[in-house]
């Protein structure tokens, strides 16, 4: 477990974008049950009892389709970090994914803000 997660990014492997530092080596996209998660950290809400974290990859199709125009063929994800509160460290759920997959001929869906009903988490954080 780390203490720490990359789900995406500007700066990653295979991007235009760098930083000056080369001694900062740009992290591989992560991938969920064989899927590649494009985009960056967005959406973000927390579960009540601390240990689930879940994140969406997409703020809003005109950012995305600028900084991350891989979600436009990709489709934009929900993600599950596990949190461990006992010993500390975060993890990418490998067991939890949802896709948000083509809507039209012409576009895909995008997760920006979401909700998860019943009062299992605690707030909305904006990144």
């Amino acid at each position: 477990r780390a203490s720490q997660v990359f789900i995406g990014g500007v700066h990653r492997a295979g991007s235009k974008f760098t930083v000056k530092d080369p001694s900062i080596k740009a992290p591989e996209i992560p991938t969920v049950q064989g899927t590649r998660i494009p985009g960056g950290p967005q959406m973000i809400q927390l579960s009540l009892d601390g240990t689930r974290l879940y994140v969406t990859n997409s703020l809003f199709s005109a950012w995305d389709n600028q900084f991350y125009p891989d979600i436009s063929g990709e489709g934009s994800k929900l993600l599950l970090i596990d949190v461990d509160t006992d010993k500390g460290g975060l993890s990418i759920n490998q067991y939890f994914i949802v896709v948000f997959w083509k809507v039209t001929l012409w576009s895909c869906s995008v997760a920006c803000r979401f909700d998860i009903r019943g009062g299992i988490v605690q707030s909305d954080i904006w990144i």
